[in-house]
This record gives C-alpha cells, sequence and structure tokens, in this order.
C-alpha cells in the first residue's frame, strides 16, 4: 500500500474534521476532542495525517502536534485505523511531528503498547519527577485538572520527551 502523508488535504475541512472526530470516539483510550478543537487544528496545519494513495478520502492515521509553548510541542491523540496497523505508520507519521530539531517535544501516554514506537523516534520515558522542570510546569500549566488527574489515575501512564 502506497501512503500520502501531508498535514493538508483536498477534502473539505469540515468532512475531514468528521472523519477524524469519528475515528477519535471509536477509540475508546484516546482522549475525547471536539469538533471545534479538531477544526482549529487543522487550519492551523498542526494534525499530520496518512492517506492510501489509492483512497485519499479520509485519513488512516493521524497525530496532533500543539505547541504549548515557545519551543515545546506536545503530541497528541496518535490514531492509526486499526485495518493499517503494524505498517510504520505511527512510527512516520511521529517522524513527521518532530521534524523541527530546534523544539522540545512531550507526549503523555496512557497506551503502554505504543511506548516502544515513541522510543524508536527518540522519546526518552521520564519520570515526572526528573522531568526538567520548565517543560514539566510549561506542559502542566496548559492541563486542565481533568487531564492532569485521568493521567496520573492510570498505572501505565507515562511521560515521554524528546530533546
Amino acid at each position: 500500500m502506497k501512503m500520502i502523508y501531508s498535514t493538508k488535504s483536498k477534502i473539505p475541512s469540515h468532512v475531514l474534521s468528521e472523519h477524524i472526530y469519528t475515528s477519535i470516539q471509536n477509540e475508546k483510550i484516546l482522549t475525547n476532542r471536539n469538533r471545534e478543537y479538531i477544526q482549529t487544528f487543522l487550519k492551523k496545519n498542526c494534525i499530520y495525517m496518512a492517506f492510501d494513495a489509492n483512497n485519499t478520502t479520509k485519513p488512516i492515521g493521524f497525530i496532533f502536534s500543539h505547541e504549548i509553548t515557545n519551543g515545546i510541542v506536545e503530541l497528541q491523540s496518535l490514531w492509526v485505523d486499526p485495518l493499517c496497523r503494524k505498517r510504520g505508520i505511527a512510527k512516520r507519521l511521529i517522524a513527521d511531528a518532530t521534524q523541527n530539531r530546534q523544539k522540545k517535544y512531550v507526549t503523555a501516554l496512557v497506551q503502554p503498547f505504543l511506548s516502544s514506537v515513541f522510543l524508536e523516534q527518540g522519546f526518552k520515558k521520564v519520570d515526572i519527577y526528573i522531568t526538567p522542570l520548565g517543560i514539566l510546569l510549561r506542559y502542566l500549566l496548559r492541563k486542565s485538572l481533568f487531564d492532569i488527574l485521568n493521567f496520573s489515575r492510570k498505572s501505565e501512564s507515562a511521560l515521554y520527551i524528546k530533546i
């Protein structure tokens, strides 16, 4: 299967956002994102997407990239269509989303099976207590109390950074 990777699409943004919204709703382990949130990221070209070159009507994978503060980017909501997993799509999405070497990247994972994918892309699992203070504070200040509590309650949750 030949793939196309991009932050842009010829699909109307309201249709594309509906595909992404539905994919997130159907994946129980992903943080819920509303349609407006998705639309905002699409307008900023901050969703890296994968498409099957033979069917570009909807993405088969995506990851959100959100600059939470100057120089620190959070990666969110990595998703690959269950029928297309184990083909390197997640690795390519992460690689595309982290190509700016002047940025620092952070992601909070609650899916332990994804840890190896992030580790292969240069991320390091960090104990929240030894995370560089500047990164940790800026990251936490941008999160809701619900997100922080939800993350800390799950024993398999971990923070990964790429500096």
